[in-house]
């Protein structure tokens, strides 16, 4: 992306000279991106991923508002933990989906339902008589055509 963006700067007047200060304009602007990103995250020691160990940051994860910790090394960011339920919404949200509407599991509960009454002896009766009658139409059918 930054190489299209310094051939776009390029294209606009920059001459490709220009390029490596271009380069480190872009590189401190996504610093400057990914910094404000991690700000709103629960900072915790490294050192404490030894001390506390999992149960320990499990429960601060659980216990932040993002669900999320950023893990420093020297007050330099190194690592974010994050709950399971975080996880899968950013990775949903990255693919651009949602959860699951609560319609559509009510409607693919409705449909199980039915299919299972249809595994059923009586279900499968019913389902081959209605298979085994012939079908009857208002009027004429003719193929090809339209309704």
């Amino acid at each position: 992306m930054a190489v299209a963006k310094m051939a776009k700067m390029d294209k606009s007047g920059g001459s490709p000279g220009r390029w490596p200060e271009m380069a480190l304009m872009l590189m401190l602007e996504n610093q400057a991106m990914a910094s404000s990103l991690i700000d709103d995250l629960e900072p915790v020691p490294a050192s404490d991923v030894k001390k506390r160990g999992w149960r320990g940051l499990h429960d601060r994860i659980v216990g932040s508002v993002s669900g999320t910790l950023l893990v420093r090394n020297h007050s330099r960011p190194e690592g974010v933990l994050m709950s399971v339920e975080t996880y899968e919404r950013l990775v949903l949200e990255a693919r651009g989906r949602r959860r699951p509407d609560d319609r559509i599991e009510a409607l693919t509960q409705a449909f199980s339902e039915r299919l299972a009454d249809l595994r059923t002896p009586q279900g499968a009766m019913k389902l081959r008589e209605a298979l085994d009658s012939p079908l009857e139409f208002d009027r004429d059918v003719h193929p090809g055509e339209s309704c």
